[in-house]
């Protein structure tokens, strides 16, 4: 039968493995920066609309932008680009 080197996959060059591991985050930031400004959009029409029920006053809704949307966006982002570089490193570092 053949050795435990001859079956093994090869390698992606570090090139390949660096250009990988930067979409990948690139990506991921990408993908919870985009879930963030949902969830914060979400969470800004909510408060707004039972606020303005509440307070009888007319709805404006660019405050849910402004004040929710925007930076839950930058807080899911942040900490995805953070989190992914240290998993990043460890990988680097754990070969």
């Amino acid at each position: 039968m053949g050795t435990s080197a001859a079956m093994s996959k090869p390698q992606p060059s570090w090139f390949v493995r660096l250009f990988m591991t930067a979409f990948r985050i690139f990506f991921l930031t990408l993908l919870f920066t985009g879930l963030g400004m949902g969830l914060g959009l979400f969470t800004g029409i909510m408060t707004t609309v039972i606020g303005g029920l509440f307070a009888h006053h007319p709805i404006d809704l660019t405050r849910s932008y402004k004040v929710f949307a925007v930076p839950s966006a930058v807080i899911f982002g942040g900490c995805a680009l953070v989190f992914q570089t240290v998993q990043a490193v460890r990988e680097a570092v754990k070969r």
